[in-house]
């Protein structure tokens, strides 16, 4: 494991996630199996793109563009070990099943996550302790995070993280019944959230409190939904169904500009501007298989295009089911034999330690012979000290996620120092004795 930047770790770490979702905001699950999100999203005369993730799923960028990389992450405070799906999978863009709710999903979730970092809220999606974003959801150029926060502590971070990463502010305007509204100061240029809605079970980010309104008004009832304004919508989710990921198009939408923005990628070729999409993605590691639910609707699915959408969703190397009616498309299928993959594994991760030591380094390491601690006179780094003596063959310090370690022998060593990732980290002081290693100290950063 390697470091490769700030923004790409920020986001990696902004969607891992716990699968438990917060009752006060939960999106999942609605009346008669009918999934809650289909209620979230808005009407709009232009059409609209929506993503929904559950956290039990992340993505990171990756190369030069976006593209999901999805990650399973247990509760937080678990010794359980966080797995992901293989890149030839994933990567594998072109299979048609994939390519909708992968790409177009993939790219409305990275944009939804870096406006909760550019707020300074990352911690909010950082998944290390409770209180965190359970569910997220974007629509129309709106995101929202569900969960139970606590307003003032996010009020202080929107207020005070972002003058500290140098970028514009945001500042308190108005408290209503529901929300704590805050604006981003100074000229932003066009770029990025401007405008944040915070209350004790949801935090929406907009270009503006027109935006963030509807959404709200659309999850209240108080305004039309897709539901409401799209023929077989209703159809469209119950078909689809829940997920882990969730991606849908809406309305008379540039196939190739699907979400209104000239950055955002086309979600494939397959679909034509009339066609409403939304297609499911859901995890299954225990049974070592995902499944992808897709339907379509549109009022120009003529024989010859039912015929040619089924010629396409057959080629993909998976177990397919399809199913088209009047008006109506749907497949699903599974990919199956899925090799799930440990994430972030680290050499020293199955070393024993504690009471479960080999005897030989009990008996060359006595209790509490090393103390590791900040360096008081290197900013930004940490010190390993040996302050009674141990009969080792060799030391090594290691800091996991800054994948830095130093190794040295143990005669000459009175200080060691090494530079964590100050953020977070873990560092791990390792012994060999007689070929057999164990890990005698470790010191959470920070």
């Amino acid at each position: 494991m390697t470091t490769d930047g700030v923004n790409r770790r920020q986001v990696l770490r902004s969607l891992a996630a716990t699968a438990v979702a917060a009752s006060a905001g939960c999106l999942s699950g609605g009346d008669n199996g009918t999934p809650e999100y289909a209620k979230l999203v808005p009407a709009a005369e232009d059409g609209v793109t929506f993503a929904y993730l559950r956290y039990d799923i992340t993505e990171r960028t990756g190369g030069d563009s976006p593209r999901v990389l999805p990650i399973l992450f247990p509760a937080p405070n678990t010794d359980e070990r966080s797995v992901e799906l293989p890149d030839r999978l994933l990567g594998n863009r072109e299979d048609p099943l994939l390519s909708f709710v992968l790409g177009t999903g993939g790219w409305l979730l990275t944009a939804a996550s870096f406006a909760f970092l550019g707020a300074g809220l990352g911690s909010l999606v950082g998944r290390r302790s409770p209180g965190t974003v359970e569910e997220l959801f974007v629509a129309g150029g709106v995101t929202m995070g569900t969960g139970a926060f606590d307003t003032e502590d996010v009020g202080q971070q929107l207020r005070t993280e972002t003058a500290a990463a140098g970028s514009e502010t945001y500042e308190f305007v108005e408290e209503t019944d529901t929300f704590r509204f805050y604006e981003r100061q100074g000229d932003t240029g066009g770029r990025g959230a401007e405008t944040a809605a915070v209350s004790k079970n949801r935090i929406l980010f907009g270009r503006d409190r027109d935006g963030i309104e509807r959404l709200v008004e659309t999850a209240r009832g108080e305004r039309a939904s897709a539901a409401d304004r799209f023929d077989g919508f209703d159809w469209l989710a119950d078909t689809a169904g829940d997920g882990s990921l969730v991606t849908g198009r809406l309305g008379l939408l540039d196939v190739d500009d699907p979400s209104g923005d000239p950055a955002s990628p086309s979600p494939s070729s397959i679909f034509r501007r009339e066609d409403n999409v939304v297609s499911a993605l859901n995890l299954n590691p225990g049974a070592d298989e995902i499944s992808v639910d897709l339907a379509v609707h549109t009022d120009s699915l003529s024989p010859d295009r039912r015929d040619a959408l089924e010629a396409t969703f057959l080629t993909g190397s998976h177990e397919t089911s399809i199913s088209p009616e009047n008006g109506q498309f749907s497949v699903s299928g599974t990919f199956n034999e899925i090799p799930f993959q440990p994430v972030q594994a680290d050499w020293t991760d199955d070393l024993p330690s504690g009471d479960s030591l080999p005897p030989e380094i009990q008996e060359a390491v006595p209790e509490g012979a090393v103390e590791i601690s900040e360096a008081p006179d290197r900013e930004g780094k940490y010190q390993v000290e040996v302050v009674e003596e141990i009969q080792v063959d060799e030391i090594t310090v290691r800091a996991i996620i800054a994948d830095r370690e130093t190794t040295t022998d143990p005669d000459s060593l009175n200080r060691l120092l090494i530079s964590p990732n100050l953020d977070d980290d873990e560092i791990r002081v390792v012994v060999t004795v007689d070929g057999v290693s164990g890990i005698i100290a470790t010191e959470e950063v920070p």
